[in-house]
């Protein structure tokens, strides 16, 4: 019997949706701290916080994917995500759980469904018991120009930026 590849997904809320990102890419779930303001940063950078003795910039996922009001139900969390040079938190409603589920059930999300307001970080969607979940991935939160604005505050490698 063949064995099929997995696909293993951290769930998250933002808002009535479930979001997810592969467990890979997740250095950790922290609960929401106090987040330091940064002057003149991008609209949907909340600021940073001190990781591992590393300064983590904080993207509000929720305005980067033009997701609806927050839960009251749920508790707010930090998912701190990897990219290529940098970490990156990201805030979530609250985090669900981590799911296993066969590639064979990841699917593109069709164009016509995002109708152009991809914010480019939804890579597709995957079938799970309880749903479809739209897949990000972390190296597409952020466009190029807004790395390039962070640059000072996200690499953690700067030879790797280079």
């Amino acid at each position: 019997m063949e064995r099929s590849e997995k696909l293993r997904l951290v769930t998250f809320f933002m808002g009535d949706e479930v979001y997810a990102v592969e467990v890979s890419r997740v250095r950790e779930v922290m609960n929401l701290e106090k987040v330091v303001a940064v002057p003149n940063s991008p609209e949907f950078i909340e600021g940073v916080i001190e990781v591992r003795e590393k300064v983590v910039p904080i993207l509000d996922l929720r305005k980067k994917l033009g997701a609806g009001a927050p839960s009251a139900k749920r508790k707010s969390r930090i998912i701190v995500l990897e990219m290529e040079t940098a970490s990156l938190g990201a805030v979530v409603d609250d985090v669900k759980t981590v799911v296993t589920e066969d590639k064979s059930k990841y699917m593109p999300v069709p164009q016509a469904v995002l109708d152009g307001k991809n914010p480019g970080c939804v890579v597709g969607m995957v079938k799970t018991e309880e749903g479809l979940v739209l897949v990000l991935a972390p190296e597409k939160m952020l466009t190029g120009e807004e790395i390039e604005s962070l640059s000072e505050i996200i690499i953690d490698d700067p030879e790797a930026a280079s």
